[in-house]
């Protein structure tokens, strides 16, 4: 009943109610909800002016949400601008909702301008922020900024999580500079933070790619001592670089290693080895 909600607010004088802010944003907040009444809010907000109804920094945190929601994220830019130049403080949030969209739409370097405007601003940037540049910065290929993102964060002491650590390590390996990852996996523990299965997982990836198997092994070898246990995923790894050498033993012994520790492969995995090796598939289903 969008029309009635925005007929009740108007005529909120009429029933000795002064009209503020509070009301509007109680209006906003359910106009924004769909397209519908998403449409309709220019139009009250030229309105409110007439009002003498200010529009507060909470109110500006519904639109530039709202406007990311839709995908219009140059908008929101400029709503944040707008309120910048209206003397009003975004906070940490709003720049993160802007950050996270704008790696959505593929524009890394946009993202990390939006941390240099939240410094200008006042804002220090959490590990979230940089976590949120960097990923997607690695995700579109923009290595050499992602660079200065990890640097950054660094020099202002910020520590990184897991995250941080499996988005960078997954980008030296993108790069193909194998032995700097696989440096700063080792590296991880005494920098407070322990290698996940992701992060093995990124680098089991790049030695298969890379053919050297031994070190592949050895890596394997080293997660069973710590007493990880290999899970489907990391199986689905080995055994295409397996296939991928010509090693199809390999690959049938690997299968057979999950289904004795009950585990459930993957159909990829499956449909590797079993079109490798037909024979393979009536002993999978026995």
């Amino acid at each position: 009943m969008f029309d009635d909600a925005v007929d009740l607010f108007f005529r909120t004088p009429s029933y000795r109610c002064d009209s503020s802010v509070e009301i509007l944003n109680a209006l906003l907040s359910i106009l924004c909800r769909g397209k519908r009444g998403v449409d309709m809010v220019p139009q009250i907000l030229m309105k409110t002016q007439a009002m003498n109804i200010r529009i507060e920094e909470s109110s500006f945190r519904i639109l530039i949400r709202t406007l990311c929601k839709i995908g219009s994220v140059s908008n929101a830019l400029e709503l944040l601008t707008h309120m910048v130049d209206e003397g009003f403080a975004p906070r940490k949030n709003d720049f993160c909702n802007l950050i996270r969209f704008l790696i959505a739409k593929g524009k890394g370097k946009e993202a990390f301008g939006l941390l240099k405007q939240m410094k200008t601003s006042r804002l220090k940037p959490d590990i979230m922020c940089y976590n949120l540049v960097l990923d997607g910065l690695v995700e579109n290929g923009e290595f050499t900024s992602a660079d200065k993102v990890f640097d950054e964060l660094l020099v202002l002491g910020l520590a990184p999580d897991i995250y941080t650590y499996n988005v960078y390590i997954k980008g030296l390996c993108v790069q193909k500079k194998l032995e700097d990852g696989i440096k700063l996996m080792c590296a991880m523990k005494a920098l407070g933070c322990s290698p996940d299965l992701c992060t093995y997982s990124t680098i089991l990836r790049a030695l298969c790619k890379a053919g050297e198997f031994d070190r592949v092994t050895e890596v394997v070898t080293e997660m069973r001592q710590k007493s990880m246990q290999l899970n489907p995923k990391i199986y689905d790894i080995l055994v295409d670089g397996f296939i991928a050498n010509g090693d199809v033993n390999g690959a049938r012994c690997l299968l057979d290693e999950m289904l004795n520790e009950n585990l459930v492969p993957q159909q990829t995995t499956l449909d590797k080895v079993t079109g490798c090796d037909p024979r393979m598939l009536s002993q999978v289903q026995d």
